[in-house]
């Protein structure tokens, strides 16, 4: 192996200039002209004596020129490169920002811990590569941040919802629909049959009781200040010749001692039991068991219970409460 060309230090201090094969005449910028003026060396037994001037270069071993530079050899460590740590670095790096988000921070949540799972794999390979260690720390941060923040998100999301659905209007007293026929009375725990608009359609209705105060549990709903849940439940008997398909919710109210009438509230779930859905579909004969849940200002007594068919567009029915 030849020694690659440079500059190189010479006995008498100065930087010589080597081309890869010989010295060359050229000296670094700033020495000395060097001083020309000849010596005679001595003759040994079989050898000549011979001039030698002052600026050639010699061995201070062998009082010879100097030889060629060695090659100097340069180890350079290379420390490779960590795919996981950099995978998991950018899929934490975008679960953290599709974390702020809504809904879509759900997809955001699966990056993140895609994100957090290479990154703890990188981080056990860092040690053994040397690489990539500080990409996997920062893989494993984001990753945890990514959680935090769509928790946050969320959680502030649904109870925005959920407070708006609150303060819709149709939680507060509002007139209601009168029937097509003057509303028959009983009691709370009797049955009024009542009929709907189209040919056949007729049901017996019951209000079986009331629970007063009633508590959410579906862990979003909660009735706002200075106002209860009351939750009545109602067991409907498809008593006609035509299917009964309606929503039970839409065609009832409570009304409390002075006359004012409260629509239903949109509650899941109760601690009084099951509530009925959205939507009920009954088959000649058949019957359901269900509970409607109404929101009622705390100073207010209820006092009836109302039901109507159809939505509240048919006969209706009212029960006093004990």
């Amino acid at each position: 192996m030849s020694t690659p060309a440079g500059w190189y230090p010479q006995p008498d201090g100065r930087q010589r200039y080597w081309d890869g094969q010989r010295w060359t005449e050229n000296f670094a910028p700033g020495a000395a002209p060097p001083v020309t003026t000849p010596v005679t060396t001595p003759a040994t037994v079989g050898e000549p004596a011979r001039q030698q001037f002052q600026n050639e270069d010699l061995n201070p071993m062998g009082g010879r020129p100097a030889p060629a530079p060695g090659p100097v050899q340069v180890h350079v460590q290379s420390t490779g490169s960590n795919g996981l740590a950099v995978a998991g670095f950018v899929l934490a790096l975008l679960g953290a920002l599709v974390s702020f988000i809504p809904i879509l921070n759900i997809g955001g949540d699966f990056l993140a811990v895609l994100g957090l799972i290479f990154g703890v794999i990188g981080l056990v390979q860092s040690g053994k590569r040397e690489a990539g260690k500080g990409l996997s720390i920062a893989a494993i941060s984001l990753a945890v941040v990514a959680f935090v923040i769509s928790f946050v998100v969320n959680t502030v999301t649904v109870a925005t919802v959920n407070n708006a659905i609150k303060n819709l209007p149709s939680v507060t007293a509002t007139p209601f629909v009168p029937a097509t026929t003057p509303a028959t009375t009983a009691k709370v725990g009797e049955t009024i049959t009542l009929n709907g608009n189209a040919p056949g359609s007729k049901a017996a209705v019951t209000p079986v009781k009331v629970i007063d105060p009633t508590a959410s549990t579906d862990g979003f709903s909660t009735p706002p200040a200075g106002s209860r849940y009351v939750a009545v439940q109602f067991q409907i008997q498809n008593t006609g010749t035509a299917a009964y398909d309606d929503s039970p919710s839409n065609g009832a109210r409570v009304t409390d001692v002075s006359g004012q009438q409260f629509e239903s509230s949109l509650v899941s779930s109760v601690s009084a039991g099951p509530v009925f859905p959205a939507t009920v579909k009954l088959a000649p004969g058949e019957k359901a068991l269900g509970y409607i849940v109404f929101e009622v200002p705390a100073s207010s007594n209820v006092a009836a219970v109302q039901f109507a068919m159809d939505s509240g567009f048919a006969d209706s029915g009212r029960w006093t409460v004990q």
